[in-house]
C-alpha cells in the first residue's frame, strides 16, 4: 500500500525557479470555486523540452487470481462494451498493458485458475478465459504490451518441494509462450517468475539463456515480482543475474518521498534498468480512484517507476468472495448482463488518453504543487514528436486549491491546450472525465488553479473521448436452474463455474455411461502460491436463499464428496476455503452436515447411509429460512435443522484432497420460505454515534450507509446500544443486523443483547449471544413477543466500537 507522508522537497530541487514578468496574468478557473476560497501559494513550474527523464511504458491492470472469471460468461454485447471501457483507446481506462496469470490449478485469492498441462503429457491451450482477455485487448489495440507470470503450477513441475525453481518449470512455461503464438497470434512481451514468492539466481539464469536459445530473446523478463526491492540489492553484486533481469517489478512499494533512503531502491536506481510498480492498487472500482491518481504520479516523482500496473483489471467475481470490487469496473452479473464503470477507469484515463509509451518524463516539470505531498503532484510527459506535451495533476489529499503558473519552452507546441477534469469527490458521473474550456497563454505561459479533490490532464493533444454506453439493470438468476453440461467443449469449464481450488472440467461420463459431467481432474497437489484447501467450485446467485439444489455425484477412489449451498466465502484472506452448508459423504457412507467457517468444519448432524465409489448417487439440501433438510439418493437424511449460520450464498460440489469425481444433472429450485417477515422500523436512537454515522443509517435500507458509535474524539466504550421504535406495538420475533459493508471490519458487533419494550421504558431481554467478526447477515430469532421497542447491545465488538450497516426487525414465523 503507498504510504503518504508530509515531507516535502525543496522547490529547488524539484522544478526551475522562472524569472518574474508578465507571465502569469492569466488565471483559468478550472470548476467553480467559492469565492471565499482560500488559496495556496502559486508553484512555479518550466516545462522545457530540452529537459531529460525516463521513457513512460505505460499503465496497465492485472488479470490475475480468478478477478475476470465471470467477465467471458456476459453476453456479447455486454462483454464487448466492457472490453472497450478497459481497452479501447480514446474511450475509457485505454490501458496499455496487459498483465495475466498463468493458470496453475490451484487458489491464487479469489479462485483457481486452470493450467495448460495438469501433467507432463497433457496440454490444452484452451483452458481458461485469460487468452480471451488477451486476444480481445490486443484486437482493442494492437499496441499494448502482453506481461504473463506465474502464482501456482501443478505438481509435477516440483513434487519434492514447493516452488516453482526447477527446469520443468522453465519447459513449461516456454510451451505457454510458444502456443500463445502458434494458436493465437500472440506475442508476450514481458514475464515474470514467481508471484510474491521472492526468486532464485540460477534459475532466473537458465531461463533467460532459454527464452534466447527459443527465439524469445524479445521478451522482457522481470524481477521479481516481490517487495521491498531486494531483487536490486542481489543485482549490484552480482552480474550474471542482473543481466538476466530486464525490468525491476517491484508490488506495492513505499513510492513516497521515504523511498530515497532506501539503500535497496538506490541499487535499483543505480542499476539503470527499467523501474515497474508490477502490481500495486488492490482498491474499489470507486474508492480506489484517488489512490490511483496519487500513485501513477508519484511512482515517478518519488521512484522514477515508468509503469503502473493496477490489480485487478476488472472485478468479475461472485459477491462475497475476498477483496471485494478491487477493479478498475465492476462485472459481477454476467446472468443479467449488468456492470458499473466506476471512478477508478477515469483516474487512468487521465494518463492514458494523453500519453503513450515512448513518450518521455520531463523531470524538471514533475513534483509536488507547493513542495509539498499533501497538496497533491503532477508529471509532465513530451511526446517523441518534440513538440506535443501533456500535465497530469492531482490533488487529491489537498485541503485548498492550488495555484500553478507553467513557463513553455525549448520547441515544445504553443498552440490550444485542452483540459479535462474528474471530481473525485464526486459520486456523479457527470463529474468524471469533463472537458473543460481551453486554456488561454500569455507569452507562452499559463496559469491555472485547481480544486481540491480532483484530478487534471492538460494537453496539447486531441481525440480523448468519455465512452457511453446503458448497462442493463441488475436483475437475480431466475429459478430453477439446470445444468447438464451436454453442450460444453470436453476440457472447458462451464458458463458460472468457478473454481476454488482444483480444475473442474467438462468431461465424458465414467464407465462409458453417454453424456457429459463436470470432473474435479487434479489429483496431485499443486505447487501453492496461498493455504491449501479442498478442490471446490461454486456457481449461482449470492442473493439466492430459500431453495433446493440437487446432484449426481460420482466419487472415483476413497474419501468424499461434498454438496454445498448457502456458500459465502469468508471476509479477507484468500477462498480456497468456501464457507457454506456441506453435506458430505465418504466412500464408506458416513455422511455429515457441516457449517464451514473457513478452515473450520462445525458438524451440525452425521450418520451413514448405503454410498459407494464408481457409482452414481444423487443429493440434495433444501434451505427454508433457518431450516436444512439433507437427502441422499432421495432418501432423507437430516430434516428441518434448524441453524442461523447463513441465510443466502451460491452452490458449488467439494471433493476431498486431491480426489478425482464428478458430477452432473445440476438442478436449483425456488421452495416456500417459512421466514419471518420484516416488520417497519419508524425510527432509532443510539447510546453514542459519530458524527455523520447516525442510528438512521442503520434503518435506511441502504448498506453503504452506517451507524458507528464515536470514533472522532473520545471513542465511547462499550457497550453501546440502538433502539429501534416500530411506531405501534407488534409482534416481534428475531433481529437481523447486518455489519458494515466496505470491507473494514471496526465495529463488527461480536457479543450482544437483545432486550424488548412496549412503553420504551421497561425492557426485558429476548436474546443474547455472540456472532461472527466478519460481515455476513447476522439472525436473532426469539419466541414472539408484543413489542414496540428493540435495543440491540453491543455488549463486544471489533476494535472495542459498534457499528451496523442495517439492522431488521423480524415478525412472526409464516405458518
Amino acid at each position: 500500500m503507498t504510504h503518504r507522508t508530509g515531507r516535502t522537497h525543496s522547490l529547488a530541487s524539484l522544478f526551475a525557479v522562472l524569472i518574474a514578468g508578465a507571465w502569469g496574468a492569466i488565471i483559468v478557473l478550472l470548476g467553480a470555486l467559492s469565492c471565499t476560497a482560500a488559496f495556496a501559494d502559486t508553484t512555479v513550474v518550466s516545462i522545457s523540452g530540452t529537459d531529460t527523464g525516463r521513457t513512460f511504458d505505460g499503465i496497465g491492470a492485472l488479470s490475475a487470481g480468478a478477478s475476470s472469471r465471470l467477465l467471458v460468461d456476459y453476453p456479447a454485447k455486454q462483454r464487448n462494451e466492457i472490453l472497450d471501457y478497459l481497452f479501447k483507446p480514446n474511450f475509457g481506462a485505454a490501458l496499455q498493458i496487459n498483465k495475466v496469470e498463468i493458470g496453475g490449478d490451484c487458489n491464487s485469492t479469489d479462485g483457481s485458475e486452470p493450467s495448460h498441462m495438469h501433467s507432463p503429457t497433457d496440454q490444452n491451450y484452451h483452458r481458461g478465459y485469460e487468452w480471451s482477455l488477451m486476444v480481445e485487448s490486443k484486437k482493442r489495440n494492437p499496441n499494448e504490451k502482453l506481461y504473463a507470470l506465474e502464482w501456482g503450477a501443478p505438481g509435477w513441475i516440483n513434487p519434492e518441494h514447493n516452488d516453482v525453481w526447477t527446469s520443468d518449470n522453465v519447459t513449461y512455461i516456454l510451451n505457454w509462450l510458444k502456443h500463445a503464438k502458434s494458436d493465437y497470434g500472440l506475442t508476450i512481451d514481458a514475464i515474470g517468475g514467481w508471484n510474491e514468492r521472492g526468486y532464485s539466481k540460477p534459475w532466473y539464469e537458465s531461463f533467460r539463456q532459454a527464452l534466447d536459445s527459443n527465439g524469445f530473446n524479445a521478451i522482457k523478463l522481470v524481477g521479481d515480482d516481490s517487495f521491498r526491492w531486494d531483487v536490486a540489492k542481489d543485482m549490484s553484486t552480482d552480474h550474471a543475474f542482473a543481466s538476466s533481469v530486464d525490468i525491476i517489478g517491484q508490488h506495492y512499494p513505499d513510492v513516497s518521498p521515504n523511498v530515497m533512503h532506501d539503500d535497496k531502491w538506490k541499487a535499483a536506481l543505480a542499476s539503470g534498468k527499467t523501474i515497474w510498480l508490477s502490481e500495486m492498487g488492490s482498491a474499489g472500482y470507486n474508492a480506489g480512484a484517488a489512490k490511483l491518481a496519487r500513485t501513477f504520479n508519484d511512482a515517478y516523482i518519488d521512484a522514477r517507476a515508468t509503469a503502473d500496473i493496477n490489480w485487478s483489471t476488472i472485478w468479475s467475481v461472485y459477491k462475497g468472495l475476498p477483496y471485494a470490487t478491487c477493479g478498475l469496473m465492476l462485472a459481477d452479473e454476467p446472468w443479467s448482463g449488468h456492470y458499473v464503470v466506476g471512478k477508478s477507469i477515469w483516474a487512468v484515463a487521465h494518463t492514458t488518453q494523453f500519453a503513450q509509451p515512448g513518450w518521455q518524463y520531463l523531470d524538471g516539470a514533475c513534483g509536488f504543487f507547493g513542495g509539498a505531498v499533501g497538496n497533491g503532484s503532477f508529471v509532465t510527459l513530451k511526446s517523441p514528436n518534440n513538440v506535443d506535451y501533456s500535465v497530469i495533476a492531482e490533488t487529491t489529499d489537498a485541503k485548498m486549491p492550488q495555484s500553478a503558473s507553467f513557463h513553455v519552452s525549448g520547441g515544445l507546441s504553443m498552440g490550444s491546450l485542452h483540459v479535462w477534469r474528474t471530481d473525485l469527490s464526486s459520486n456523479d458521473s457527470k463529474d468524471w472525465f469533463v472537458r473543460q474550456s481551453d486554456l488561454t497563454r500569455v507569452n507562452g505561459n499559463f496559469t491555472v488553479t485547481l480544486d481540491p479533490h480532483c484530478v487534471y490532464s492538460i494537453t496539447t493533444t486531441t481525440g480523448q473521448q468519455k465512452g457511453k454506453t446503458t448497462p442493463p439493470p441488475s436483475r437475480q438468476i431466475r429459478l430453477p436452474y439446470r445444468e447438464n453440461f451436454a453442450s460444453y467443449a470436453t476440457g472447458s469449464t462451464p458458463r458460472l463455474f468457478s473454481d476454488q481450488m482444483g480444475t473442474f472440467e467438462v468431461a465424458p461420463v465414467p464407465n462409458g455411461s453417454k453424456g457429459k459431467c463436470l470432473r474435479q481432474v487434479v489429483s496431485q497437489q499443486p505447487v501453492l502460491w496461498s493455504a491449501i484447501g479442498d478442490p471446490s467450485t461454486v456457481m449461482g446467485d449470492p442473493s439466492w436463499s430459500d431453495y433446493q439444489v440437487t446432484s449426481d455425484v460420482f466419487l472415483e477412489q476413497p474419501g468424499y464428496v461434498d454438496l454445498v449451498g448457502r456458500m459465502q466465502s469468508i471476509s479477507g484472506g484468500n477462498s480456497q476455503n468456501i464457507n457454506g452448508y456441506h453435506l458430505r459423504i465418504t466412500d464408506a457412507g458416513n455422511w455429515s452436515l457441516i457449517r464451514k467457517v473457513g478452515e473450520k468444519d462445525i458438524v451440525l448432524a452425521s450418520g451413514t447411509a448405503p454410498f459407494s465409489t464408481n457409482a452414481w448417487h444423487n443429493v440434495t439440501l433444501r434451505f427454508s429460512d433457518n431450516l436444512i433438510t439433507g437427502l441422499i439418493d432421495k432418501n432423507v437424511v437430516v430434516k428441518d435443522f434448524a441453524d442461523d449460520g447463513y441465510s443466502h450464498g451460491l452452490v458449488g460440489y467439494e471433493v476431498g484432497k486431491w480426489q478425482n469425481a464428478d458430477f452432473r444433472n445440476l438442478v436449483v429450485t425456488a421452495v416456500p420460505s417459512h421466514a419471518r417477515p420484516k416488520l417497519h422500523v419508524a425510527s432509532a436512537v443510539a447510546s453514542s454515534s459519530n458524527d455523520g454515522y447516525g442510528p438512521e443509517n442503520a434503518i435506511d435500507g441502504d448498506s453503504s450507509t452506517m451507524w458507528h458509535t464515536e470514533f472522532d474524539t473520545a471513542p465511547a466504550a462499550l457497550p453501546q446500544s440502538v433502539t429501534l421504535n416500530a411506531g405501534t406495538a407488534q409482534t416481534v420475533a428475531g433481529l437481523t443486523y447486518l455489519p458494515r459493508q466496505d470491507g473494514q471490519q471496526n465495529g463488527t458487533i461480536t457479543s450482544y443483547q437483545i432486550e424488548t419494550s412496549v412503553d420504551g421504558t421497561r425492557f426485558t431481554q429476548a436474546a443474547a449471544g455472540q456472532w461472527a467478526d466478519d460481515d455476513t447477515l447476522k439472525v436473532a430469532r426469539f419466541a414472539p413477543v408484543l413489542a414496540r421497542y428493540v435495543r440491540l447491545t453491543a455488549l463486544a465488538g471489533h476494535g472495542g466500537y459498534a457499528s451496523a450497516a442495517e439492522i431488521d426487525l423480524l415478525g412472526r414465523p409464516a405458518p
